[in-house]
């Protein structure tokens, strides 16, 4: 982002005054950008983002503390909050719609193309082309891929020898560290030379250093509830991110401990016949949920259970609600957004969508959570349980024998 726009990241899904926007982060000139994207043809997203350029400078506060998490507390101090960056990126802008927005000398309209899936080109429909940083000196990949493994390798054995009771496992590019529930994640990034960890702290004890430790509670990733992200790329940092490590093992350990949880001991081997539930994502989420998303999750699921003949079906990642056999919902928490999740079997060009409460997820790259034919996907708290319970009642009532 850095390199082609000349914008500093900050955080990606962030709820400000109640909305959500794609992206934030800060310019060279310390002024505030605001990102929105569309796949396809882009002719509303200049408006909707036009709408929030108010909502910044009405939120002010939150912004800045959304800047200095992630960048530190020199960055949100100097931030000029009089011209701010509106950025939209699609695949096409109509002309008429460029032209409409030429006397809007803050609004920047780019499109974006592929080729081979290899390329991608940029063009400036409207705003000035942002020169790239001058290059930098060449550094020998595989010295960098060398270097990060090592750091990989070090992280990894060092976080093993924290305990005995520590379980390691292995998914795509991503190692997870498990002690009941999982306390870190590292993953290596050899193109930035360096080795991201996740650990679950409190991002609110921990003081943040731009370019090494960031709060990305606000941020969805792979990691889990673990919402303190680590870039290590030498070895001091390598022996501090293994205390923070070390720390999150110890405060998982201790309150594993108060609750009354035993040490692990062998178990004798269950026969095939048996019926106990292998520990899920589900569970994990759930157990990692603070106790108001926790009670958000079992009242949406009593209410749904509620509208009877409904049968609710424990999976891997999330609760599916069944009805004459067929999936017309699907529930889960979401820790980061401190919120849940509902997938609906309702058609999206037929129900009123609304940024940050329902969104059309029919062409969703890897829908993961949930059956191809639930596309209305509802993000809510508990001042949307209501109107989120009915799109899941008529749901209900639409699935046929």
């Amino acid at each position: 982002m850095e390199d082609l726009f000349g914008i500093r990241y900050v955080a990606n899904e962030v709820y400000i005054g109640g909305l959500r926007i794609d992206t934030i982060g800060v310019d060279g000139k310390n002024c505030p950008v605001l990102i929105e994207y569309k796949k396809g043809q882009g002719d509303r997203a200049p408006g909707q983002i036009f709408g929030y350029e108010n909502l910044i400078e009405d939120n002010k506060d939150s912004f800045s503390l959304k800047v200095s998490h992630k960048l530190g507390n020199e960055a949100s101090k100097n931030l000029n909050f009089n011209k701010i960056r509106l950025v939209c990126i699609a695949k096409d802008f109509h002309e008429r719609v460029v032209r409409a927005w030429r006397g809007h000398s803050n609004v920047e309209l780019i499109t974006y193309r592929f080729f081979d899936h290899k390329i991608l080109l940029l063009e400036w429909k409207k705003g000035e082309v942002k020169r790239p940083p001058d290059p930098k000196p060449p550094i020998s990949s595989k010295m960098t891929n060398k270097n990060v493994q090592g750091l990989y390798k070090g992280l990894s054995d060092g976080i093993m020898k924290f305990g005995s009771d520590i379980k390691r496992s292995d998914r795509k590019n991503i190692r997870k560290f498990t002690r009941k529930t999982a306390f870190a994640f590292l993953r290596p990034v050899p193109t930035k030379g360096k080795v991201r960890v996740w650990v679950k702290l409190d991002p609110k004890k921990e003081e943040m250093v731009p370019g090494f430790i960031s709060d990305v509670s606000d941020t969805a990733t792979d990691a889990g509830s673990c919402n303190l992200e680590i870039s290590v790329r030498t070895q001091v940092q390598l022996r501090k991110a293994l205390g923070f490590c070390r720390r999150a093992y110890r405060e998982q350990k201790t309150s594993l401990s108060k609750l009354g949880h035993k040490p692990n001991r062998p178990r004798a081997k269950k026969s095939s016949s048996s019926k106990s539930v292998r520990s899920s994502s589900l569970d994990y989420a759930l157990h990692s949920s603070n106790p108001e998303l926790r009670k958000l999750f079992h009242d949406f699921k009593k209410a749904i259970v509620g509208f009877g003949d409904v049968t609710p079906k424990n999976r891997r990642t999330q609760l599916q609600f069944m009805k004459h056999d067929k999936v017309f919902a699907c529930l889960r928490p979401y820790p980061g957004l401190k919120k849940v999740q509902i997938w609906a079997s309702l058609n999206p060009q037929h129900e009123k969508l609304r940024d940050g409460f329902t969104h059309d997820d029919t062409d969703a790259a890897s829908k993961r959570w949930a059956p191809r034919h639930c596309n209305l996907k509802i993000t809510a708290g508990r001042h949307e349980m209501q109107e989120a319970l009915d799109l899941c009642r008529k749901a209900c009532d639409q699935a046929k024998r």
